[in-house]
């Protein structure tokens, strides 16, 4: 008796996310970055927290992205001091056109 497997051909590409940091002295920029096996497109949305001694800032950034196969996107941008206690929590979130699934990413700074 053969057994037949049958491979779902459908499944939509995994789209990656991350967030990026660089840093210049106590001064930090953060950014998302996506990656798609394939072509994409769609929306996405970078959120910052900034806590420190003197309180707290939130920054929002979001749009429509496009990325060619295989080659890094980057998607919002924000130069902010990340030191003297301060810290940072930035969430990306990308939503891609079609069936393929969500990204979120999160990540922390912070110099305690």
């Amino acid at each position: 008796m053969a057994v037949m497997l049958a491979l779902d051909d459908a499944t939509p590409p995994r789209i990656e996310c991350a967030v990026d940091a660089a840093y210049a002295g106590a001064n930090v920029n953060l950014r998302g970055r996506i990656v798609s096996p394939t072509d994409a497109s769609g929306r996405y949305r970078l959120e910052i927290r900034q806590v420190g001694k003197g309180g707290s800032s939130n920054i929002s950034q979001a749009g429509e992205f496009r990325v060619s196969a295989r080659e890094s996107g980057y998607f919002g941008s924000a130069n902010l001091n990340a030191g003297g206690g301060i810290r940072l929590i930035a969430r990306f979130t990308v939503e891609p056109s079609g069936d393929a699934k969500t990204c979120v990413v999160e990540r922390e700074i912070s110099d305690e």
